[in-house]
């Protein structure tokens, strides 16, 4: 082969190479600077009286960890195969790079034979289409334990103007403690998770006792254990 030969080939050679990498670059730069949607769904829990199940919605956390903003389109929550629900749309709401929004839904947005420890995941959808999907665990199996909650022992101690009201409830492998006093002008209620009956127990024995001295006016103010 000729020196002007090899000079040619070295040069195709080294331009190819080149090139390569130029493309490599180009497709890492356009691959990086895109929306990239990190979806996070969680649990909002509103308990209004001393019973469970809790008034509950919907949390969907989007964070754009990309380089480039996202407009959102929609909401979808997957309840099973080939089912899929709506569950907020039209959000016409932008997620600018680095930045993250919270939406939020109500159970009267899910179908009436669902409920929300029913979701197997939560899907968005931005405005060129594109899915961006949640992981299949964010907390359904708590929820699905406080619908299914069972009071396994209750009191009520009242008079006309005092009552306290102590409920342990089985959620799940754990039991909790809803005491609620009411006394005008101020209500108390507090709710205490245990990991075992036996010591739920011993707190609903100690409460209850009180509560008999608080109705009975031997004592004027109800405590809670701290």
């Amino acid at each position: 082969m000729e020196l002007y030969e090899k000079i040619t080939l070295a040069i195709a050679i080294w331009g190819a190479v080149t090139g390569s990498i130029a493309l490599f670059v180009r497709l890492r730069s356009f691959i990086r600077d895109r929306a990239k949607l990190k979806i996070k769904p969680f649990f909002e829990k509103s308990y209004s009286t001393n019973s469970l199940p809790p008034t509950i919605r919907l949390g969907v956390k989007i964070a754009n960890e990309g380089r480039r903003p996202a407009s959102l389109d929609r909401v979808v929550g997957k309840f099973g195969r080939n089912n899929h629900k709506v569950l907020q749309f039209n959000l016409s709401q932008e997620v600018k790079e680095g930045k993250a929004t919270n939406i939020f839904i109500k159970k009267g947005r899910l179908p009436n034979d669902k409920n929300f420890h029913d979701l197997e995941r939560v899907i968005v959808l931005d405005q060129t289409g594109k899915e961006w999907k949640s992981k299949k665990k964010f907390g359904q199996q708590k929820i699905k334990n406080l619908f299914n909650a069972e009071v396994i022992e209750k009191e009520l101690i009242k008079n006309d103007d005092k009552r306290v009201d102590l409920k342990i409830y089985k959620v799940g492998k754990d039991y909790l403690l809803s005491t609620l006093v009411v006394f005008q002008p101020t209500n108390k209620w507090r709710r205490e998770n245990f990991d075992n009956l036996k010591s739920a127990e011993d707190r609903f024995k100690r409460y209850s006792k009180i509560a008999h001295k608080f109705v009975n006016g031997e004592i004027d103010q109800f405590e809670f254990a701290t």
